[in-house]
C-alpha cells in the first residue's frame, strides 16, 4: 500500500512504572527496508519515524493528552497516508500532519508492539482489535 488508511484499537499492556510500551503501525515497508512508523507511547504521547533499514529518523515525538496510558485502557489509532503527506488521529481526534516525503512508494503494513529497547516485558502481550487497512486507488 502506498496511499491508504490504517486503523486499530490497541489495549495498553501494562502501567508505565513496569516499563515503557509502544504500539502502532509500520507502513510503506519496501524490499530495501524503508518504512514509516506511527506508534502510541506509554509515556502519554506518540511517535512518527522513518526507517531505512540501517538507521532511523524520528520525524515527530509528542506528548498528547488524548493518549490514555492506564493499564487495560485502549487507544484508537488512525493513520491516513496520501502521497507526501499523512494525518494521524488518536481516539477520534485529529492530532497532526505526517511528513511522508522520504518514501512515497508502495509497501507492506504491520502492527507493531515492543519494537524499541526496554518496551517489552516477559509474559506481556499487546491486544488489539479493529485492525483494518484500506488502500486508496490512484485517481486518474
Amino acid at each position: 500500500m502506498a496511499d491508504g488508511i490504517i486503523e486499530a484499537r490497541f489495549f495498553n499492556p501494562f502501567f508505565v512504572p513496569q516499563g515503557e510500551w509502544f504500539s502502532g503501525f509500520t507502513f510503506r515497508r519496501s524490499i530495501e527496508g524503508m518504512e514509516y512508523l506511527v506508534a502510541l507511547a506509554g509515556w502519554g504521547g506518540w511517535a512518527h519515524a522513518y526507517w531505512t533499514g540501517s538507521s532511523s529518523d524520528f520525524l515527530a515525538t509528542e506528548e498528547d493528552e488524548r493518549v490514555t496510558t492506564a493499564r487495560g485502557n485502549a487507544n484508537l489509532l488512525l493513520v491516513f497516508a496520501l502521497g507526501e503527506t499523512g494525518h494521524v488521529l488518536i481516539n477520534n481526534s485529529y492530532v497532526a500532519d505526517l511528513d511522508l516525503s522520504h518514501w512515497t512508494g508502495p509497501g507492506g503494513v504491520d502492527l507493531i508492539a515492543g519494537v524499541f529497547e526496554g518496551s517489552t516485558g516477559t509474559g506481556v502481550s499487546t491486544q488489539f482489535e479493529r485492525f483494518a487497512v484500506w488502500a486508496i486507488a490512484d485517481l486518474p
